[in-house]
């Protein structure tokens, strides 16, 4: 008798809890299945180029990669959108252009360490005095994706927005969404070529 109504309690809890309860879901994040961030990399290096032809970014088909972690572009953008969890196109394109800006300060300033005309400053230091390379300091480095991270809403991201205000006065956000988007188009057409 007690297994009996044990039985008939726990049948009567299990159907209150099914009905109560809802169904188990999946969640299926695409990096799982499969890596993207170098598809998105290369529409947004293509946004880039659509929309400012000229810079570091103007030859380049993917993101350049170097040995050490503080240079190596393609690594930090793709930790940067990693943690930033980055949703908006517009977002994730002005984040590459400033990580090509930074890369250039990087590459400027180990050009910097081998220059001959590098001379000590008076106040400690010393930096190239002659040349393109004039007053560039070579231990000057790139941000790294962690400052990247940690400053782009309070004050990176508005930073980068005005530098592309100051190129263009009727710049907007919604103008990197649409290149992105037409280049995403041009990547889906592309695909659906080769195949």
């Amino acid at each position: 008798m007690q297994l009996f109504l044990l039985t008939q309690v726990a049948t009567a809890a299990y159907a209150l809890s099914a009905r109560t309860v809802a169904p188990p879901r999946v969640v299926v994040d695409l990096d799982v299945v499969a890596d993207t961030l170098p598809l998105e990399s290369e529409i947004y290096l293509s946004a880039l180029q659509e929309l400012r032809p000229t810079g570091p970014w103007q030859d380049r088909e993917s993101l350049p990669d170097h040995k050490w972690r503080t240079f190596d572009l393609a690594r930090k953008y793709w930790r940067v959108l990693r943690e930033k969890r980055v949703v908006r196109p517009a977002d994730a394109t002005m984040i590459l252009r400033l990580l090509f800006e930074e890369d250039e300060v990087g590459k400027r300033a180990r050009a910097a360490r081998d220059d001959p005309t590098g001379k000590k400053w008076e106040n400690g230091g010393w930096a190239p005095t002659e040349g393109p390379l004039a007053g560039v300091r070579p231990g000057t480095r790139p941000l790294t994706a962690g400052e990247v991270v940690e400053n782009w809403d309070e004050v990176l991201s508005a930073r980068c927005h005005a530098a592309w205000r100051a190129e263009d006065a009727d710049f907007s956000r919604h103008d990197i969404d649409a290149a992105v988007t037409r280049a995403a188009a041009r990547r889906l057409a592309d695909s659906a070529d080769e195949a």
